[in-house]
């Protein structure tokens, strides 16, 4: 590495220097210069070794709007330039139990099941047939992974980062999501150098922070090259210095608050709506969604957790509407969209919704307004 580091710099130095100094060169001399070296530097090492301007991360639409909307890029003349999940980088989902976080990643499944197979990492062995089901997951066409070590799911990312590198074509999987990311012992833990197994006396302190640190240095150039998308949900743990100064973290090690593009903390919270559309659905609790990294538009939004499927797209969009005025409510109890003078109670909004589901979801998604505060 060192080497193929010097030889680099070489060929850069002999470029620039070929005729005069750099100093007595115009800026478009320059810059031609540097173009004819990054061609002689790509021709040697391979296309993509230096590449001159950068495109935004690619983004995939979730199509639920609590989510795209912590998502949302936009230019420095407020026009919207992507939102969803990053292609080819981590989101990390994270939050106490019970929260909604499995089920969230259900919801955005069987949106991106339409277009290209998911795997899921199931290293806590807490998979629900019946209840991803009724979140709306193809659960015949989902592809599994359970994994008996840290290790084995790790290199099976790694494993598909290669296959996309090396077939140069589109991933074969949308996203792959592992629920959770520390619920699996590693190798480490379970045997010791020699083979041996381990006992529950062994110390074993920070071998999974390791691992995982490990894990991202050498798989991060990879699972970006391939454009493989990656959920990883987190549990919580109270950190902090003796009892003096606690406070909620996630395990894993600071490697995952490094490399993840997007870490969102995961709230519950009682669901506050006095009124509730008819649609036969019992609502549970609110999930709040925060971004704990990531430069966004958005930081925080809310949405209904209903107890037969969880997360309801068209609610969610409705609910989202509301919240960015984008839907008004008269003194008469009835919602009229912005704009528009035809005015509807709250179940004929969420019909109205429905048959216009895309445009107001690009409506809510262009928006630059500000969202009402969310209640702690």
């Amino acid at each position: 590495m060192a080497r193929k580091k010097i030889e680099v710099e070489d060929m850069i130095t002999h470029v620039l220097d070929e005729t005069t100094s750099v100093t007595e060169k115009s800026v478009e001399d320059k810059v031609e210069l540097a173009k004819k070296a990054s061609q002689q530097i790509n021709k040697k090492y391979g296309p993509g070794t230096i590449t001159i301007g950068m495109d935004p991360v690619e983004r995939i639409p979730t199509n639920l709007a609590c989510f795209d909307l912590l998502t949302r890029q936009f230019d420095k003349e407020g026009n919207l330039l992507n939102y969803g999940l990053a292609r080819g980088q981590y989101t990390m989902i994270w939050g106490n139990s019970d929260v909604g976080k499995s089920c969230l990643t259900y919801a955005i499944a069987r949106e991106l099941q339409k277009y290209a197979p998911i795997l899921f990492t199931d290293a806590e062995r807490k998979f629900d047939r019946v209840w991803a089901q009724a979140n709306g997951v193809d659960t015949d066409n989902l592809h599994f992974s359970r994994p008996d070590s840290m290790e084995d799911y790790l290199n099976t990312l790694i494993s598909i980062s290669n296959a996309a590198i090396e077939q140069e074509t589109e991933i074969p999987y949308s996203l792959n999501i592992v629920d959770s990311v520390v619920s699996v012992a590693s190798e480490g833990e379970m045997h010791s150098k020699d083979g041996k197994e381990r006992t529950m006396e062994d110390n074993t302190i920070a071998i999974q922070p390791r691992t995982l640190s490990q894990f991202f240095r050498v798989a991060t150039g990879k699972l970006s090259k391939g454009k493989v998308s990656t959920i990883l949900l987190n549990q919580i743990r109270i950190a902090g210095i003796g009892g003096y100064r606690t406070y909620e973290d996630f395990p894993g090690g600071n490697a995952l608050r490094h490399y993840c593009h997007h870490i969102i903390r995961a709230y519950r919270s009682q669901t506050k709506e006095k009124s509730q559309p008819d649609l036969g659905l019992i609502p549970s609790h609110d999930v709040r969604l925060k971004v704990t990294k990531g430069i966004n538009e958005t930081t925080e939004t809310s949405t209904t957790f209903f107890a037969e499927c969880g997360f309801e797209n068209t609610y969610d969009l409705m609910k989202q509407l509301i919240t960015y005025g984008l839907i008004e409510k008269s003194q008469q109890g009835r919602y009229a969209v912005e704009g528009e003078e035809d005015s509807y109670f709250l179940k004929d909004m969420y019909l109205k919704i429905e048959d216009n589901y895309d445009a107001l979801y690009m409506k809510l998604m262009n928006t630059k307004r500000v969202p009402k505060t969310v209640e702690d």
